[in-house]
C-alpha cells in the first residue's frame, strides 16, 4: 500500500519574460549593428537596390498567390 507524500511548495524565483531585454543582449545587438554598418559602409546603393528588388518580387508573389 502506497502512502501519500506531502510535497512542500518550492520557492522558485519568478521566470524572466522575453519582454525584459538583458544588458548583454542589448550590447550584442549594438555590436552586430555596428559591425554590419562598418562592413557595408560603401555599399548603401547596392543594398537599397537589393531591398527594392526583394520588395517588388515579394509583392508580385503575394498578388499572384492571392489570385490563384
Amino acid at each position: 500500500m502506497r502512502q501519500k507524500v506531502k510535497r512542500e511548495p518550492q520557492n522558485k524565483p519568478p521566470a524572466k519574460t522575453e519582454a525584459e531585454p538583458t544588458r548583454e543582449k542589448t550590447v550584442g545587438l549594438l555590436f552586430l549593428a555596428l559591425l554590419f554598418s562598418l562592413v557595408f559602409w560603401g555599399s548603401y546603393w547596392f543594398l537599397s537596390k537589393f531591398l527594392l528588388t526583394f520588395v517588388i518580387l515579394y509583392v508580385v508573389y503575394v498578388v499572384s498567390k492571392s489570385r490563384s
